[in-house]
């Protein structure tokens, strides 16, 4: 199989509506989508005429872990820009 192009590419966003205007108004993207699905909201954006869309894709609040580690325990939790925050305690130990 011979790979010709990317159909569609997911952009994690934390405001569909700032990106849409970005994409659509500083770009001169055209709006292939935009529908309300219960909580979800699919909206997909492209340059006219192109083979390839985005798809402007509300980012959700990861975590990771909690982990024991030799040190103590941690989690990673991850905002909707993709930036991560590792919450960490020390090991304690009873006496």
């Amino acid at each position: 199989m011979n790979i010709t192009h990317t159909k569609l590419i997911t952009v994690p966003v934390s405001d569909q509506d700032r990106a849409k205007a970005f994409y659509v108004d500083t770009l001169g993207f055209e709006v292939v989508a935009d529908q309300q699905a219960g909580p979800m909201r699919w909206l997909q954006v492209a340059p006219k005429g192109a083979q390839t869309s985005f798809t402007l894709a509300k980012a959700a609040v990861g975590v990771e872990g909690p982990a024991d580690r030799p040190w103590g325990r941690e989690a990673t939790v991850i905002d909707p820009d993709g930036n991560r925050l590792v919450l960490a305690a020390p090991t304690t130990t009873s006496r």
